[in-house]
């Protein structure tokens, strides 16, 4: 039960922070890599037909407010994040 809570807390922090995390769903050579792993820590998530249905809508959701999906933000290799201004 530990497990499980643990990698829900992981996906809240996914889910608030994107772009901290390497998108590698699009790039996978084994089922062993993880799908997202956090840039500073290490940290993995896998996708799982057990994760909560919140997390594939919030998925859907990141991926369609990012054309293509996660992949091009979250796989650049600068930790220089772009600012948006309100003017």
């Amino acid at each position: 039960m530990e497990k499980y809570r643990n990698k829900l807390h992981l996906w809240q922090v996914f889910l608030h922070n994107p772009s901290e995390w390497w998108d590698n769903r699009k790039n996978k050579r084994s089922p062993q890599q993880p799908d997202f792993k956090h840039k500073d820590t290490g940290e993995s998530l896998w996708l799982s037909p057990n994760d909560p249905p919140w997390v594939k809508r919030q998925l859907e959701l990141l991926d369609s407010r990012m054309g293509e999906g996660l992949g091009k933000q979250v796989r650049s290799h600068s930790r220089v994040s772009t600012w948006v201004y309100d003017e």
